[in-house]
């Protein structure tokens, strides 16, 4: 458990870096490549860390509920 609340934590502050830098590059008038790659950096990373949570859940399904084996 204590892994997710550290990977929600990381995701949290990525995502307010990232923010924070498409603002800032939206203010100083950088050049307009930068703004778009932070803001696919924006949409990509949250999509990814959903991801790994799907697939993680997904593989994990493998296990019985009750605790036995399928076998």
């Amino acid at each position: 458990m204590k892994l997710k609340r550290l990977a929600a934590l990381i995701a949290a502050l990525l995502f307010i870096a990232l923010s924070i830098a498409i603002l800032v590059l939206a203010v100083t008038g950088a050049p307009a490549n930068y703004l778009m790659a932070a803001l696919l950096c924006l949409v990509l990373v949250p999509v990814f860390f959903y991801a790994m949570s799907l697939i993680g859940k997904v593989l994990k399904r493998d296990e019985d509920p009750d605790g036995k084996d399928r076998s």
